[in-house]
């Protein structure tokens, strides 16, 4: 005997949920994860000489692109973030309990897109299930240490180990996945070059994290974010990339001024904040600070290209998707800001930093 499913009510869903969702993807970006699964497909059929299926290398795109806005919809409550990309945050808008369920509801539609998929190999459809369930895995204990590390409280000698820690299981494994990804669009995960491809994708993704910390907090000093979101790692005590920074760089006394500015922005309409901003400032430009960590940055991207290039064996033949990604890398560092502002590194000069 068949179960009669209930008939969908359209107005009720329209209203609780497709409305968020279509909110939700307005404020979509650049898709910057789609054009790694792209990239990492057409480098991987040259190297496998193999065919890229359009259509996995697409299904795969949607589903990580849906995972990751999902993950956006709920930093964005976690962190009491209050816009997303120029606008409104969805629960801001539509509320906390549908704005969470919004929220999950992106991550099972990714999954089970990629269960419906036609055209996809068998064994590369349960490889790319099994690797998107391992990255949001990894994704939600990488934002357990984001939520509950609080930075002010953290011994000094545990800062750089718990930064690279949190953006490893965050970014890094979403990356990894992107990358995997496409792979997984030409060739089979038994592919000894398949683990190649994720483990460039974990250090780019965390590289991107470093960039986007940086980069924050550099807009946020230059008054190119609202006060409501400005030093919002500072404000939240997370394991910022600008903590470890400071680390390598400042000594005992410095590290304390940087502190105690970090601290300040805690409250920015306070009295503290702005004596201790113009103190930054100050120990930001002598420091090399920003343009320190910058060319640490692109110094991870550069040995994470490197190191791909040679794991794979690539002769000027294959040389066209590195260059891709080495563009869009380049493009990504000179986007995050002007860190010329802030003077010279401790090792190089920004302005060679982004444009060598």
């Amino acid at each position: 005997m068949s179960i009669e499913q209930p008939a969908r009510d359209f107005t009720l869903l329209e209203t609780h949920l497709e409305a968020l969702v279509g909110f939700a993807r307005a404020s979509e970006g650049k898709r910057f994860r789609e054009q790694m699964v792209r990239t990492a497909a057409s480098l991987a059929g040259r190297i496998c000489e193999n065919s890229v299926c359009s259509q996995t290398a697409s299904a795969f795109a949607d589903a990580i692109e849906s995972i990751h806005l999902g993950s956006l919809v709920i930093d964005d409550i976690q962190d009491s973030s209050i816009s997303r990309r120029g606008k409104p945050a969805l629960h801001t808008v539509f509320g906390i309990p549908l704005s969470i369920n919004a929220g999950n509801w992106f991550y099972f539609a990714a999954l089970e897109g990629l269960t419906n998929a036609h055209n996809i190999h068998e064994t590369r459809r349960v490889e790319a299930i099994r690797l998107l369930v391992c990255a949001m895995r990894e994704a939600h204990e990488g934002q357990a240490i984001d939520l509950g590390v609080d930075m002010f409280e953290t011994d000094r000698a545990k800062a750089c180990t718990i930064v690279e820690l949190a953006a490893s299981k965050k970014t890094g494994a979403l990356m990894s996945a992107a990358f995997g990804l496409g792979f997984l669009s030409a060739a089979e995960p038994t592919h000894l070059h398949y683990a190649s491809f994720r483990e460039f994708g974990h250090e780019w993704g965390i590289a991107l994290q470093m960039l986007d910390d940086l980069g924050s907090l550099l807009k946020s000093v230059n008054g190119e974010l609202p006060v409501a979101r400005s030093f919002e790692d500072f404000r939240n005590g997370s394991p910022s990339f600008v903590w470890a920074v400071a680390d390598e760089l400042l000594d005992d006394r410095d590290y304390n001024r940087f502190k105690s500015f970090a601290l300040s922005s805690r409250d920015p309409l306070g009295c503290e904040f702005n004596d201790w901003r113009a103190d930054f400032e100050e120990l930001a430009r002598s420091s090399g600070l920003f343009a320190h960590g910058l060319w640490k940055t692109k110094s991870r991207i550069d040995l994470a290209l490197d190191g791909l290039t040679k794991r794979l064996d690539l002769t000027s033949g294959h040389s066209l998707e590195i260059d891709q990604l080495t563009t869009l890398c380049r493009n990504l560092e000179a986007a995050y800001g002007n860190f010329e502002r802030y003077g010279k590194s401790t090792a190089k000069n920004v302005a060679e930093s982004v444009g060598s």
